[in-house]
């Protein structure tokens, strides 16, 4: 199964044979759990709930979820490139200080958030800062996501 199939549709969309939501497919779920920390992976995979359609941009499957009744405070950003070994995952946690920064952080196979196509950028910043008009461009004013480091796990360790 192509991960390609849920654009459109819900992460939690449960599709193919056996029928399974997207973060429960087998290379994705493990894809996640070897990436992120045990309290990220938790957090993802329970507290994460609210969910939109999956989206493709610049070349990325999008998966955006937010806590319910916090939804701009704390979410994540799920990328998965075209080829396979290309994923990262861009958490936000507001609790952690005001600093956007320090309150982001960012697990790739490779690359950095730096290296983004500019609306995939713009997508991960509209998680949590409200446009104030449509067309609003945040990028310009948020340079501090090209500064996020990146905790990187080559795809070889994963896989």
């Amino acid at each position: 199964m192509h991960l390609s199939e849920w654009m459109g549709r819900y992460p939690s969309d449960a599709i193919g044979n056996p029928p399974r939501a997207l973060l429960d497919t087998p290379a994705v779920r493990k894809t996640l759990r070897h990436m992120m920390s045990p309290s990220h992976y938790g957090l993802v995979r329970r507290t994460l709930t609210l969910e939109t359609p999956v989206e493709y941009i610049d070349g990325f499957l999008v998966v955006m979820l937010r806590e319910p009744h916090n939804a701009p405070g704390r979410n994540a950003v799920l990328l998965f490139g075209e080829k396979e070994e290309d994923v990262l995952i861009i958490i936000y946690e507001a609790f952690s200080g005001w600093d956007d920064k320090r309150c982001t952080t960012c697990y790739s196979t490779g690359g950095a958030i730096r290296d983004l196509p500019d609306d995939v950028k713009e997508a991960i910043l509209g998680m949590h800062i409200p446009r104030m008009h449509d067309g609003e461009k945040l990028l310009p004013a948020n340079q501090w996501l090209n500064d996020v480091s990146t905790k990187e796990v080559p795809y070889k360790d994963i896989h």
